[in-house]
């Protein structure tokens, strides 16, 4: 209790550090825990997950801070920073598996989950990102999936998910979004908008 108590404190503590880049985010909840049970903000606020076994948790995120130059770079030391963060606060939520891109900066996002965690790693391709989601609902329903993607690549996940189109590519210089998707098939989904 001690532990969630400090980790709840220093999530408001970020909260309250606004950078430029990351103010249209401002009013979105940050994501302190996932559990087993479910996702618990820095307010103290709960969301379950859902009873129903057919449903699949997709914890949808972009890669973290890059370092500049090359064709394919790796994470920044604040990028590093994220990517440990992001493990410790869904590590504990029982995740079956991850998919990454073949890109530097999603499997080192993804690597520490997996590396503290044993979450097995898949990789994806960008442009296959339909077929991912039909084989994740075909052969793992019910699953908890973690994803790390693009700028771009996310919130097409988020519209094919949602069956709409309202998702747009991420700021460039955004890091900070987490999403949280209920979903019983593509089309049908109850999508959660978090910062971490």
């Amino acid at each position: 209790m001690k532990h969630l108590f400090i980790l709840i404190a220093l999530a408001v503590a970020l909260q309250q550090c606004t950078t430029a880049g990351d103010r249209a985010g401002e009013g979105l909840p940050y994501l302190a825990k996932a559990t087993e049970k479910g996702l618990i903000t820095t307010l103290g606020d709960t969301i379950p997950f859902p009873e129903d076994s057919a449903v699949t948790v997709f914890f949808l995120v972009r890669h973290a801070e890059k370092a500049e130059g090359g064709k394919d770079p790796g994470l920044t030391d604040d990028g590093r920073w994220r990517a440990h963060r992001l493990a410790t606060i869904v590590g504990d939520c029982g995740l079956d598996i991850g998919f990454t891109t073949p890109y530097r900066r999603t499997m080192s996002t993804l690597q520490p989950l997996n590396m503290r965690y044993e979450v097995p790693v898949a990789g994806y391709e960008p442009d296959k990102q339909g077929q991912l989601l039909d084989t994740i609902f075909l052969k793992d329903p019910g699953a908890k999936v973690f994803i790390v993607g693009h700028s771009n690549t996310i919130p097409q996940l988020l519209n094919m998910l949602s069956g709409s189109d309202k998702y747009e590519t991420l700021p460039e210089e955004v890091y900070d979004r987490l999403f949280v998707v209920f979903a019983r098939r593509k089309g049908e989904a109850e999508v959660h908008e978090f910062r971490y």
